[in-house]
């Protein structure tokens, strides 16, 4: 059986089975998301066991988790914090990186700098000149 059939197969088996749990439980969460999660944490344990190879497909799913994880912290914070979406996003993206044994110093430091200059630019947010990128900056992902 081929990687991608494999990784299929194992997101549709713990959907069943968290959605069961689920039930069970009576927790509320995202079955598909856990899926996702879980079978990316199994793929990359495998990874590091030097038990799988394929390093794309850890990256698709870390991929969609990032995204995952990203909608849930915005739904969550007061609007005035969402001009951190940037900054926030890239963490993630970077973390992801990591855990693929992805990494480099410039980057972090890219990423140091944005936030820095994210956190100066909230600090100044009711300064008229800085307010109107702001403004723009919380307004670039609203669901039109």
């Amino acid at each position: 059986m081929d990687q991608l059939t494999l990784v299929l197969l194992l997101i549709i088996g713990l959907f069943l089975i968290l959605l069961m749990l689920k039930n069970i439980l009576k927790k509320e969460f995202c079955v598909l998301c856990a899926a996702s999660l879980l079978t990316w944490l199994i793929l990359l344990g495998f990874f590091y066991l030097k038990k799988w190879d394929n390093i794309t497909l850890i990256a698709i799913l870390l991929g969609s988790s990032i995204l995952g994880i990203f909608y849930l912290v915005e739904a969550n914070v007061p609007e005035h914090y969402r001009l951190f979406r940037l900054p926030f996003y890239l963490t993630l993206f970077l973390l992801a990186a990591a855990l693929v044994r992805i990494i480099s110093i410039s980057a972090l430091f890219t990423i140091i700098i944005i936030w820095v200059i994210f956190l100066i630019l909230f600090l100044y947010r009711r300064n008229p000149n800085v307010n109107a990128f702001v403004q723009k900056a919380i307004a670039c992902c609203k669901r039109w």
